[in-house]
């Protein structure tokens, strides 16, 4: 199958399955017989109190869902602005989760019209051996390490790009051995978060400070180390199978 029939396969599939997408619910009627259709709720014979305080809790339950949707935009602006670096643990495992910069605006139209429907090319890569010949392909100001471990040395720097815009700069460093330290840079442009999550049993994970910003360094078992901050303008990632020492060298020296 080409591209292009495979592309428009499922861009018919989208459009079939648009078509019959379930309305939405919108009144707190509609709400209530949703939870009754889907937990069964039958009327049963027990005392008033008892019902009161059934009713009760139906209420806020009813109550919260319904207000979830209609929630004001100004209120969703005030969550996200409180979520925007925040690490959670659970059991055995972790979410690392960041969000830099005021959150979109919430559009008034929640679902795309059919016309929107459309499928998008792949994310395209284009690899260099230098910086200067990295600089000359994207728009994005770069940086780079003052320091790097002695044994190391620049392999080749990638660039992502989405819709003709540069989504992120990687740059591998690689000695005889293929041990290697990678350095990714991801322009605010293209947004500044991200979502991970770890497992505690496998991963060690610290709280740092790297160019005045607060950062998160993950040690797994098999030695590799990954090292994640923010900046104004970019956000960056530095691992590679090296010390915690020489990672945030590495990190604290990019200019």
């Amino acid at each position: 199958m080409t591209h292009s029939s495979k592309d428009q396969t499922e861009e018919n599939w989208l459009r079939e399955y648009y078509d019959n997408v379930e309305e939405p619910i919108k009144t707190k009627e509609e709400t209530w017989s949703h939870i009754v259709s889907q937990t069964g709720i039958k009327k049963q014979s027990r005392p008033s109190w008892i019902k009161q305080k059934g009713l009760i809790a139906v209420a806020i339950l009813a109550l919260f869902a319904v207000g979830s949707l209609f929630m004001k935009e100004d209120q969703i602006q005030a969550f996200s602005w409180f979520t925007k670096y925040f690490v959670t643990t659970e059991g055995e495992v972790t979410q690392i989760s960041e969000i830099q910069g005021d959150p979109p605006a919430v559009k008034k139209q929640l679902l795309p019209t059919e016309a929107d429907i459309h499928v998008r090319n792949s994310t395209k890569s284009h690899e260099v051996s230098t910086f200067a010949e990295a600089q000359e392909i994207t728009e994005v100001d770069l940086s780079r390490p003052d320091y790097m471990p002695e044994d190391l040395q620049l392999e080749r720097v990638t660039i992502y790009y989405d819709q003709d815009k540069t989504r992120k700069v990687q740059s591998l460093y690689q000695n005889e051995q293929e041990r290697q330290l990678v350095i990714i840079q991801k322009p605010a442009s293209q947004g500044l978060g991200y979502s991970k999550i770890v497992d505690n049993q496998d991963t060690e994970i610290e709280t740092l400070t790297i160019q005045g910003e607060k950062a998160t360094l993950l040690t797994y078992k098999d030695g590799w180390l990954q090292l994640r901050w923010k900046s104004e303008l970019n956000q960056w990632v530095v691992e590679g199978s090296y010390s915690e020492e020489q990672i945030v060298e590495v990190a604290q020296s990019i200019r």
